[in-house]
């Protein structure tokens, strides 16, 4: 079974170089010049009659190749004058990962590296994007739960976001927000889309972690607000609500106090009413104004 798994992913990660790699190098190299170096060609890198079982090297060096020249400053500039070069390279990141675990483990701790919270919560407070390598980074972790990701690779990369750290450092960047002053919650809006990413993919570690950190009722509490944060947060409580059963069980409970509480806010609502016309009445009986009216 995981033989199998890891072959399926290496032939998946062998179709999509095969298709992406070339837009990747044919994009870069139209848009930066002929001064760009050469990066190696990638759609060979695992043809299908490639063992399961092979050194890690060569396919590290595929993974790594690409993660250096999200660095080059020629590769920066083509991706930020080319929204489609950017998603080829969102696409092609996790399938280099040939689904091991040692792979995914590398792209997991140059993203914990590369992704800084606190920054981008400033940078999204000024309503700036992130740099491109960490919008290309941010936006595979956000991928990793798309209907057409390799599972094997998908999983395997999140249990290296929560073993690694990342996991945690994104759930206290939503945490952080229960103490926004700003209602848009703008610093909350790429933490979300990270984790509701990595949960489409039903990991269930991640789904316990947000489930032993609290942070359910924060998302409860996000999704009642207005903008990107609170629709993100709306999205990521369904996804949750399909997850494991305490899981599953902590939202029913919110979801069911939060229905009680606004049945109690319309009660009370209704009886303030009531009692500003029975205080209404009252006052016009003692004043004669039902007298003078029936006179008039």
């Amino acid at each position: 079974g995981a033989g199998a798994g890891a072959g399926a992913s290496a032939g998946a990660g062998a179709s999509v170089g095969a298709s992406v790699g070339a837009s990747v190098g044919a994009s870069v190299g139209a848009g930066a010049g002929a001064d760009l170096p050469t990066l190696p060609a990638m759609p060979t890198i695992m043809p299908t009659s490639a063992p399961l079982v092979r050194e890690a090297t060569g396919d590290a060096n595929h993974l790594r190749v690409l993660l250096e020249a999200l660095r080059d400053p020629q590769v920066i500039n083509a991706l930020d004058t080319s929204e489609t070069l950017r998603h080829a390279v969102v696409r092609l990141l996790p399938f280099l990962l040939y689904g091991q675990t040692s792979l995914a483990r590398a792209l997991a701790s140059h993203i914990v590296g590369a992704v800084n919270w606190s920054d981008l919560a400033a940078l999204a407070e000024q309503e700036k994007e992130p740099p491109s390598e960490v919008r290309c980074l941010l936006d595979a972790a956000t991928s990793v739960g798309d209907p057409d990701a390799d599972k094997v690779s998908a999983l395997m990369l999140c249990d290296e976001f929560l073993s690694g750290g990342f996991t945690d450092h994104t759930l206290d960047a939503v945490g952080s927000t229960s103490k926004d002053k700003d209602d848009k919650n703008l610093r909350a809006v790429q933490p979300l889309k990270v984790l509701t990413g990595i949960c489409r993919t039903l990991h269930e570690a991640t789904m316990h972690r947000i489930l032993e950190r609290g942070l359910i009722k924060e998302l409860h509490r996000l999704q009642d607000t207005s903008g990107d944060a609170g629709l993100q947060a709306e999205i990521l409580v369904e996804i949750l609500a399909t997850g494991p059963k305490e899981v599953k069980a902590e939202v029913g409970s919110l979801r069911e106090a939060a229905k009680q509480r606004r049945k109690m806010l319309a009660q009370q609502q209704r009886e303030r009413a009531l009692r500003a016309i029975q205080g209404g009445a009252a006052k016009m009986m003692m004043t004669g104004g039902f007298g003078s009216a029936a006179a008039a």
